[in-house]
């Protein structure tokens, strides 16, 4: 009775799909598993669930949607965190956004299909572990 998961970075090789005993696919945020219509059958067909990523994990890119992708703005604000200077919760994701993302996965698969949702990696890169564990409440407290 123990269900197994994988975690992908990457699901356009579709050889997941075949493992009969793996349950349950997670990936990041942004990966197309979470849009596309094939998704659903593949997951009814196959008997298959999702683990639904509603929260970014890797903080470069949290800082930035804030500050924009521009490298220097990305250093400095790391300089920043590091000087004490910056607070680096200001650049994690608001709860409305993990909301609608999560949303957004169960409207098109069906709760039945995702059972768990969370952040999409680990967070040993962000810059604290205060940082890390504001962040993990903040993602254990988004709903639909």
């Amino acid at each position: 009775n123990i269900e197994t998961c994988i975690h992908l970075h990457n699901t356009s090789d579709n050889l997941f799909w075949d493992v009969e005993h793996l349950d349950i696919i997670e990936s990041h945020v942004d990966d197309s598993i979470y849009t596309l219509k094939s998704t659903k059958n593949m997951l009814e067909e196959k008997d298959k669930f999702l683990k639904a990523s509603v929260a970014i994990t890797l903080f470069d890119n949290l800082i930035m949607q804030k500050v924009g992708q521009d490298t220097e703005k990305l250093a400095s604000a790391w300089n920043g965190i590091r000087l004490g200077q910056i607070n680096p919760n200001i650049f994690l994701e608001d709860i409305s956004i993990m909301n609608l993302r999560l949303s957004k996965i169960v409207d098109l698969f069906g709760s039945e299909r995702v059972p768990f949702y969370g952040p999409e990696c680990g967070l040993k890169g962000f810059p604290s572990y205060d940082c890390a564990l504001e962040y993990l409440q903040i993602i254990s407290k988004s709903h639909m």
